[in-house]
């Protein structure tokens, strides 16, 4: 009597027990439920994604970059890779100083750009050019391209050193060795250490 008691009293239980359902990643009320297993049955995420849930919903999170951003053909990018034109790209500025890579990304310090002077080469490579077919005078980026030595002898717009005995004199005898007679003074004037000087 005492036996067939407790068995019925364990179907009643049995059948007044929530109902427990297993092996089930898909269903909320399965011991085994996992949103993002459930989402690999169905549509897998692609390859470098993780899967992330967010309350309740899980989805394929790119920890990096998606290319193109969106569209069913969009790939995540591998880590350092950015987007170009809808493909993934590795930058790369090996050797090179100035220009842009292949992704379209500057290279250099100064975002592409050559310093004051310079010039950018096709092996992209910064050359010093301010100075070409100069031998004197102002570079241009607060340098100089070189000075004239010897009497006589001037740096003209050309940077090029000219040798002129009165360049810069007006009057009097040049005081290069040798030099010519520079000039005279006009009526009313002297001459001073090569200038014209009203008296």
């Amino acid at each position: 009597m005492k036996a067939g008691l407790f068995v019925a009293t364990m179907l009643l239980m049995a059948a007044c027990a929530p109902e427990q359902r297993f092996d089930n990643v898909c269903d909320p009320l399965s011991t085994s439920y996992d949103p993002c297993a459930c989402l690999f049955l169905t549509t897998p995420c692609p390859l470098g994604t993780q899967c992330q849930v967010t309350a309740g919903r899980a989805e394929c999170v790119c920890p990096t970059v998606w290319c193109p951003a969106d569209g069913p053909d969009r790939t995540c990018c591998a880590p350092k890779m950015v987007c170009k034109d809808g493909a993934c790209c590795m930058p790369s500025c090996k050797d090179k100083e100035c220009g842009f890579d292949q992704c379209g990304l500057p290279c250099g310090t100064l975002n592409g750009d050559c310093p004051c002077g310079h010039e950018c080469t096709k092996e992209q490579r910064c050359v010093f050019v301010a100075c070409n077919n100069r031998e004197c005078g102002p570079d241009g980026c607060g340098g100089t391209c070189g000075e004239c030595k010897g009497c006589g002898v001037f740096c003209n717009d050309e940077g090029h050193c000219e040798y002129d005995p009165c360049h810069g004199i007006e009057c009097g005898k040049s005081p290069c060795l040798g030099g010519p007679y520079c000039g005279d003074c006009p009526d009313g004037q002297g001459c001073v250490d090569g200038k014209c000087v009203s008296g």
